[in-house]
Order: structure tokens, then sequence, then C-alpha cells
């Protein structure tokens, strides 16, 4: 497996080339695991990219993963105010179905952010009308 060797290896590029082609054909639920150890890995500027790949598979396993990113942000983009990556995440999490899914939107709902707050309100409140 492309992605499982690129982490192993803690190879940048072969991280970002094994997510394009993820993104291209397709991650099966195998993938989940090294996705959320992707997330949380700081020698790699693919984040979002990973963020993405959690969302498309949408499994509870990544729900721990997803609520992390949250709450940090990679040194590499410290610069963000709009704190892009967490509110992919936030997405992420909102459209996973479940009650421990539902408190993490919550907790982030209280965060001092005011763009996390939002992104996490607006979350709730679509899987509510659903």
């Amino acid at each position: 497996m492309l992605l499982d060797h690129a982490a192993r290896s803690r190879d940048a590029r072969d991280v970002q080339s094994a997510l394009i082609i993820g993104h291209a054909f397709g991650f099966a639920p195998e993938h989940a695991a090294i996705l959320c150890t992707l997330v949380e890995a700081d020698w790699h500027v693919s984040h979002e990219d990973v963020v993405s790949a959690l969302d498309k598979l949408r499994t509870s396993d990544a729900a721990d993963a997803l609520f992390r990113a949250t709450q940090g942000v990679p040194k590499y983009l410290e610069y963000d105010e709009n704190r892009a990556l967490a509110v992919k995440a936030i997405w992420a999490l909102g459209r996973i179905p479940g009650t421990e899914v539902k408190m993490k939107l919550e907790t982030i709902r209280s965060a001092d952010n005011a763009i996390l707050r939002k992104a996490a309100d607006e979350q709730l409140q679509r899987r509510s009308s659903t």
C-alpha cells in the first residue's frame, strides 16, 4: 500500500503522491488508520488533503483524529487566521453520524475561536435538520 509505505518512511513527497492517487481513485476503509496517523504527523505538509480523504471515508474511526485536527495548528499553517484545516475537519466531523461526534462538535462550539465556534454550530444545525 503506497500510503502506508509513505507514512512509514516519513517521506512528505511520497505522502503527497499517495494522496493524489487516493483522491483520484478513491480511498478504502483500510486507509482510515494511516490517514488518522497522518493528521497528527508533523513531518509533512498535506494535512488538509488528509482531512479531505477522511471526509470521503466518513468513518467514525476518524472522529478522534478529526477532532484533534481542530485543536492545534501545524507550524506551516500558523499564518492561516481562517483556520482552514480545522474548518475542514469540522465539516468532515459533521458528516459522520453518531452521538460521539455530536459531543465533539458541541465541545468545539465552546471554543475560544469564533471561526471554529461558527463552523461547529453550522454542522450541529445541519445535523439536527436532517
